[in-house]
Order: structure tokens, then sequence, then C-alpha cells
């Protein structure tokens, strides 16, 4: 009877322990309430969405005119009400893909 490391294979192996690794380091780092992500990561996206680009005029500073496409997916998490531990999980996991990718090469 093969193990369930032999059934998965290294690469899922790889990829589940890259997640537990960023996600270990979400818990541990916790919630991040800086100017960068009030004033950028989640003003920016809520202008755009909101009408809010031509009325505040530079209202997160230069970065209010960076192209806001990247910060949406974190803005709706936000929006949605979900605790903040759900989020860096969910955003953690996310990036372990890079990580993977990055153990690939």
């Amino acid at each position: 009877m093969r193990s369930v490391g032999q059934r998965l294979g290294p690469a899922v192996q790889a990829l589940l322990a890259c997640i537990a690794l960023v996600a270990m380091w979400t818990l541990v780092a916790g919630k991040d309430v800086s100017w960068d992500v009030l004033n950028h990561h989640l003003y920016v996206p809520y202008a755009w969405a909101n009408g809010r680009v031509d009325a505040d005029f530079f209202g997160a500073g230069p970065q209010s005119y960076q192209n806001p496409l990247g910060y949406f997916p974190f803005y709706l998490l936000v929006r949605s009400g979900l605790p903040a531990w759900a989020i860096g999980l969910g955003l953690a996991a996310f990036h372990a893909l890079a990580l993977f990718c990055a153990w690939g090469i």
C-alpha cells in the first residue's frame, strides 16, 4: 500500500508545504493596519469603484493614480466582511503559488 506522500507526488507535497509555510507566517504576523493598507490598497479601488478619483485630488498620495485592478481582490475580500485571519489565509494560499513556482525552477 502506498503512503499519502507517494500518491500525491513531490510537486503536490511541495505546494502543500508552501501553503502551510505562508499560512503559519500569516497567523504569526497578524493583521496589518498600516498607512499603506488603508490609504493605498483599500482606498485606490474604492475611489475607482465609487467615482472618487476626480473628486479626491491625491486622496492616497501619488499612489492614487495607479491602476487599481490589482488591488480589487483584497478590497472585495475586506468589503465582504470576512474576518482578517480568513482574508490573510486566503491571500497567503494564493501567494504560496509564487513560492511553489520558484521551487520548480
